[in-house]
């Protein structure tokens, strides 16, 4: 399969005789841009109770006007069954968002594989669902609780702000459940006497002289005096000089902002500056 086609049917052929192989009855097709809590223990157990072919993950909305633009909606009739499932273009404010999150046999996953490989080189999984929703029996599955869909900077940047807020963190970050990640044995923060920082996340590690507000600051982060760090995502290992001034901003891992004194965004178009810059 080549590379020129970045989509996950090539992914899914490359990794066919895997698929075909296996003795599991069931699949559960996740993508990674979906981000919510959820135990697909639970959604399986349903799935085979309701003799679906396919189970699909939806939330509902009543901000679809300006999020989750592009990202497929599902039209469904009383018991959940789909009966259509169409791009969201930000037309409507309320609509049940497709999560992108299948339960179905192994034995029909693999169908739906080759169709779609057969149809087109183009096609994404969730085009070839567009085709068989209506010769299946494809129900909605609801989600409560914290959902983002990160498929573009903004909304990386809506969606980490976000989780700032213990009510909304609490949805995804749930304390009978926790989330294991690589452990990194660094020292406190140091806040110099001049610091001052508000509504905002720090990691250990950093150094911070400057003022810091509502801002997510990643570990080892140098904020020199002087800086004032407004609505921004300090990613670890990243060094603020002296005097710069910065809002909305996100600073990939070990970046240098020195000889700029001046980076400001929105959040419909924060500034980036790429890992490792110096600028």
């Amino acid at each position: 399969m080549s590379d020129v086609y970045n989509h996950d049917i090539g992914s899914f052929l490359q990794n066919m005789q895997y698929i075909e192989e296996s003795n599991l009855p069931y699949v559960i097709i996740a993508p990674s841009y979906m981000i919510y809590s959820i135990d697909f223990n639970e959604v399986l157990e349903s799935h085979i109770a309701s003799k679906n072919d396919i189970t699909v993950l939806y939330k509902n909305v009543d901000t679809a006007m300006h999020e989750f633009i592009g990202c497929d909606t599902l039209s469904m009739d009383k018991e959940k069954r789909v009966n259509g499932i169409e791009e969201n273009r930000g037309k409507y404010k309320t609509r049940a968002i497709s999560l992108e999150t299948y339960v179905m046999s192994r034995r029909l996953f693999i169908e739906l594989i080759n169709r779609a490989a057969n149809t087109s080189a183009l096609y994404w999984f969730k085009d070839i669902l567009k085709e068989v929703y209506d010769e299946l029996k494809m129900v909605g599955y609801p989600v409560r609780g914290y959902v983002a869909c990160i498929n573009s900077l903004p909304a990386y940047y809506k969606a980490s702000m976000e989780l700032r807020c213990p009510d909304l963190a609490s949805e995804l970050f749930v304390d009978y459940w926790p989330i294991h990640t690589m452990t990194n044995d660094s020292p406190p923060t140091r806040y110099s006497i001049d610091a001052t920082v508000k509504g905002s996340i720090v990691s250990n590690g950093c150094l911070i002289e400057g003022r810091v507000e509502n801002c997510v600051i990643g570990r080892n982060v140098t904020i020199k005096k002087g800086a004032v760090v407004k609505n921004c995502i300090i990613l670890p290992g990243a060094f603020i000089g002296e005097g710069a001034k910065l809002d909305t901003v996100i600073v990939d891992k070990s970046a240098i902002v020195h000889h700029v004194k001046k980076l400001v965004g929105t959040p419909e178009a924060p500034i980036y500056v790429k890992r490792r810059d110096r600028i």
